[in-house]
């Protein structure tokens, strides 16, 4: 775990997420980035540095691709839901926080089941010292219980939609970033975003100028 962590230190590292507004994103900016895939981002990316899943739904998705954790060639950060074990897969209920170090007491997703994935992926981009988190695909958009873009309903409408009736749940998704809302190196770049804890930036200003 140390030599994952170590990985990360000081980097730039890129949250990659599922919201729709990562429509037609050209994948191949984040080649040579440090990357975070959550769930099934993964697939979009040439080789992600870690990839983030919290419960069993997502490893019961893989199983209907004939497709496990074991076989990834990159690591694998699992919730402690998720029981697989690998020499790739860490789960969070191995990681040893310092007692002394207070700004950690976030890795809530090690005891609180009701976390998120891109709060698993933040929490470890801040264990592992990471120098500029920025987030993307984090819009908290959804069209019934479709709310990525590599789901057909997006693929298919090509549009966005939500539900004002969601805003109980919108509130509880916000809560949950709220615990981060202290760390000033963490940067959301979706532009349309219902998701407000964050400094935004644009896409262009951080990949397309370097």
């Amino acid at each position: 775990m140390k030599d994952l962590i170590n990985k990360f230190k000081d980097k730039d590292v890129f949250i990659v997420a599922g919201g729709p507004s990562l429509l037609g994103f050209d994948f191949r900016l984040l080649d040579d980035k440090m990357t975070i895939a959550v769930n099934h981002s993964y697939e979009y990316l040439k080789n992600p540095s870690l990839l983030c899943c919290l419960d069993s739904m997502f490893t019961l998705s893989l199983l209907k691709k004939e497709h496990k954790l074991q076989d990834f060639k990159f690591p694998v950060l699992v919730g402690p839901q998720i029981s697989e074990k690998g020499n790739n897969i860490y789960n969070v209920n191995d990681i040893a926080l310092d007692p002394s170090d207070n700004t950690l007491d976030n890795l809530f997703v090690r005891r609180n089941s009701g976390g998120t994935t891109t709060a698993l992926a933040i929490s470890f981009a801040l264990l592992a010292k990471a120098s500029n988190i920025y987030l993307l695909g984090v819009d908290l958009y959804e069209i019934g219980l479709k709310k990525h873009f590599y789901s057909q309903d997006f693929i298919d409408k090509g549009i966005w939609e939500f539900d004002p009736s969601d805003n109980e749940r919108l509130c509880r998704l916000v809560d949950t970033f709220e615990a981060f809302k202290g760390y000033k190196n963490i940067f959301n770049l979706s532009e349309f975003s219902r998701l407000k804890t964050f400094e935004k930036k644009k896409i262009e200003e951080i990949l397309y100028e370097r």
